[in-house]
């Protein structure tokens, strides 16, 4: 394959060929043949040659004996040509690599078949205005890509800046002057007339040194003339002590002002005051779209160059205002209006959940003795069968307890009766909201044996628990088995005889040796109380997941390889997976002993591993694509990544998605209710009674956080299958309603479809017309306002709880308001 520069006629450098220390059709180390001399400076001889091996044309540079003798010196310069070829860019020319003959070394790097910047402006003088935009816009983009890798040029200079035979921009010489650093000071590693004053002051170069010697380029490209007229270091430092460089107005009165204005911010004496970034550099420069220019060659934009492009017009700060005030309202009124639908459908919360705790022990105390109580683990649930049957009213809510002589910690991230395991001795006791016993259990211990005979068990007093009239019921034979070894059965039916065996309601249970071993309700031979909040997953979705890792491994490895992969985006996203996984545990952790705790954390601590590790892949093996077909909706989540929480258009974005949380879920509620209305769907009671918090401010603000990691996760699998389906078909409107109608498909089994399909078109609204954070946003909002319970009304037991999220909410909402009207450009960093 030929460099992109073409063959340069030897005979143009017949003259100087002779004047080398190799002579032309000389071959080095059996590879490159010497075709001419091109060039000799402080950093030694240069030559063209050709490449014997891939056919194409070199530059073959070779080193001062000083540098290979000193000190460390070739080492260094060893390291840093590692680094450089790294850095593969249409406006770099590539390094490839480093040699040694007769003692003396040298390195090879694509050669640009054209005239560097230096010689041309001698030549011409200033480019024209148009011109000199182009070639500012291509340094940065190369130089911008070299410190994305994490490579300084040291040297950036018009003659290091080549123009190829199409006139486009190469750079040249990276980290050359680096060399010169093992045996001179490190202030002369360069050209003194290009460098930052804390650099003719002896520091090293960094990126805002850098910054300057682009200033000091650019004013020399738009202008024809250097802005320093010193020759010599110290010439040079008094120059920069007493005046500074000249302004470009002075050379050139007719100069564009934006041009002027951001090469006065680059020739900044302070490194503080000058531009944070080569991009953003490039952005004030007439032209400075680096995004579109990278789209239109076809590249993969890096992530740098992403967050850097245009976000959009800003919020005025009565705009952010309006929005902060609407959202509240909303808010507000989301939270009454579910109050009031619960109170006109008669449902509540029922008695505390520090009275439901208190009352399970109490009555598994009375039953089972104290020593069962060691351990305790508690939750709250949904049970349709309980509804109106067990309790007087449409009461779904259950109350789980779990007590035990030994460690009870259940092993996935939802408790439910079969996780943990029910131990030896163990009890498992539901009440309904206003602490009615719903069911009762005992695991037997294993010295317990069977008796020649039952004693007999008073059941009056459990019926009684139950809410029931034992004197007003039927006792009948037994229908269902016991889940528990026992040796006594009894049953009773509630109310008359059902017409149909699936509607009878019974009270059924058990018993060992004259101990209650089960008592529970039934409703048509279903045991009421033992609904799972969670399933698991098929043996198939093992190898899915399975299949997805390794799919992602590879993906992540090819783009990690090609230099695609956003490795910072990637492990910040993973890490905040895991922490606000982590925080959701802690939250709901109910520790008996330091055992427990410890035992449960492990548990936890590993599937949040996972769930990082995943999503790190994840991100690693898709976010390249997305940034390459569809960057606009990562262009301020990148500035997020970047760092720049105090971006403007951050602030936008997190204040649009607070804005719309609420109204989707207030048009999904009276969506919701319409069709239980029209008996479309179920009765929506526990779409009016959410779960989390109920057990206190703890615990919601941990699930208020785990949202927030949840939103990420959520959003970006939807944004990544949209992705999917936008790259597959070419009409975007086509695409986006085939998923809407997948994800619907996909996610109806467990919710409303009405609801989801306001919920996912405002997904597609926000992807398209603001951007992932602001879909991001949204998610964790929506899933927190559905999932919490919420009230403004003190008598709630849970007020409490409603409070703590309700200051989480305002000071997101006020820090976001204050980031969008803050004094910070875009793209500007923390």
């Amino acid at each position: 394959m030929r460099s992109r520069g073409v063959t340069t006629d030897s005979s143009k450098h017949t003259s100087s060929a002779f004047e080398g220390d190799f002579s032309p059709g000389e071959v080095l180390i059996g590879r490159y043949r010497i075709v001419a001399l091109i060039g000799e400076g402080g950093m030694g001889q240069v030559y063209l040659a050709d490449d014997l091996v891939l056919g194409q044309s070199v530059a073959v540079k070779f080193l001062p004996p000083r540098i290979a003798e000193s000190e460390g010196g070739l080492e260094r310069f060893r390291g840093e040509v590692r680094h450089a070829r790294e850095v593969t860019h249409p406006n770099v020319a590539r390094v490839h690599d480093i040699g040694e003959v007769d003692g003396r070394h040298f390195l090879t790097m694509e050669f640009v078949d054209g005239e560097d910047l230096a010689s041309l402006i001698r030549r011409i003088g200033r480019l024209p205005r148009e011109k000199a935009a182009v070639i500012a816009q291509e340094i940065c983009a190369g130089l911008a890509e070299a410190h994305r890798k994490g490579v300084l040029h040291r040297d950036l200079k018009p003659a290091n800046v080549m123009l190829d035979g199409e006139g486009h921009v190469r750079l040249t010489d990276f980290g050359l002057a680096v060399a010169a650093e093992a045996s001179h000071d490190a202030a002369l590693a360069g050209t003194p007339r290009y460098m930052a004053p804390e650099q003719l002051a002896g520091l090293p170069a960094t990126i805002e040194s850098e910054v300057y010697s682009l200033g000091l380029l650019l004013h020399e490209l738009y202008t024809g003339k250097p802005a320093l007229a010193g020759s010599t270091v110290d010439q040079l430092r008094r120059e920069h002590e007493e005046k500074g460089p000249s302004s470009a107005s002075e050379m050139l009165p007719d100069i564009d002002p934006s041009v002027e204005a951001m090469l006065a911010r680059c020739l900044e004496r302070d490194p503080t005051r000058r531009p944070g970034s080569v991009l953003d550099v490039a952005r004030a420069l007439p032209g400075g779209d680096p995004l579109a220019a990278a789209l239109a060659a076809g590249e993969t934009p890096a992530p740098e160059v992403v967050a850097a492009a245009d976000s959009g017009a800003l919020l005025q700060p009565r705009t952010a205002a309006g929005m902060l005030a609407a959202a509240t309202l909303l808010l507000v009124l989301l939270i009454l209006g579910k109050g009031w639908l619960r109170e006109s459908r008669g449902l509540s919360y029922g008695r505390p959940a520090g009275y439901l705790r208190e009352r399970a022990r109490e009555i598994t105390r009375e039953l089972a003795g104290e020593e069962v109580l060691a351990h305790e683990l508690h939750w709250y649930a949904y049970d349709e069968g309980v509804e109106g049957v067990a309790t007087d009213g449409p009461h779904p809510l259950v109350h789980h307890s779990r007590f035990g002589p030994e460690s009870i910690v259940p092993y996935g991230q939802v408790a439910s009766p079969t996780d943990p395991a029910p131990g030896p001795g163990s009890v498992h006791i539901v009440l309904d909201a206003e602490g009615l016993l719903v069911r009762w259990s005992r695991e037997p211990l294993p010295r317990e044996e069977a008796g020649a005979a039952s004693a007999a068990v008073d059941w009056e007093p459990l019926l009684e628990l139950a809410g029931l009239e034992p004197g007003a019921l039927e006792p009948v034979e037994p229908a269902r088995l016991p889940e528990v070894f026992a040796t006594g059965r009894a049953a009773w039916r509630v109310g008359p005889p059902a017409q149909e065996p699936a509607e009878e309601l019974r009270v059924e249970a058990a018993s060992l040796d004259g101990r209650v071993a089960q008592f529970g309700w039934t409703h048509g031979g279903t045991a009421l109380g033992t609904s799972t909040a969670h399933t698991r997953a098929p043996g198939g979705m093992a190898y899915f997941q399975m299949f997805m890792f390794a799919a992602a491994g590879l993906l992540a490895w090819r783009n990690l390889r090609q230099g695609r992969a956003y490795v910072r985006g990637a492990l910040e996203v993973g890490l905040f997976l895991l922490a606000t996984h982590l925080v959701l545990a802690l939250g709901r952790a109910q520790p008996s002993s330091l055992l427990d705790f410890g035992v449960y954390m492990y548990s936890y601590l590993s599937y949040a591993l996972h769930l990082g590790v995943f999503v790190a892949l994840l991100y690693l093996a898709l976010e390249p694509f997305a940034r390459r077909h569809w960057p606009k909706p990562l262009i301020t989540w990148n500035r997020l990544l970047e760092g720049g929480m105090r971006d403007p258009a951050v602030g936008r974005e997190v204040l649009i998605g607070l804005l719309v949380a609420p109204a989707v879920v207030i048009v999904g509620t009276a969506l919701q209710m319409g069709l239980v209305a029209l008996g479309l769907q179920p009765d929506g009671n526990t779409f009016l009674l959410p779960l989390l918090g109920l057990e206190g401010p703890l615990q919601m603000l941990s699930h208020v956080l785990h949202q927030a990691g949840d939103g990420v996760l959520f959003s970006g699998l939807q944004v990544f299958l949209l992705f999917l389906l936008r790259s597959w078909i070419p009409s975007a409107k086509l695409a986006s309603g085939l998923w809407l109608i997948g994800m619907t498909a996909l996610i109806s089994p467990l919710n409303s479809v009405g609801v989801l399909v306001v919920f996912l078109s405002c997904v597609l609204w926000l992807l398209s017309r603001e951007g992932f954070l602001a879909t991001a946003t949204m998610m964790f909002a929506y899933l927190v306002l559905l999932g919490v319970a919420l009230t403004l009304q003190p008598r709630e037991w849970h007020f409490s709880s409603s409070l703590a999220l309700l200051a989480v909410f305002a000071l997101l909402g006020i820090a976001a308001y204050r980031v969008a009207v803050g004094p910070s450009p875009p793209g500007a960093r923390s």
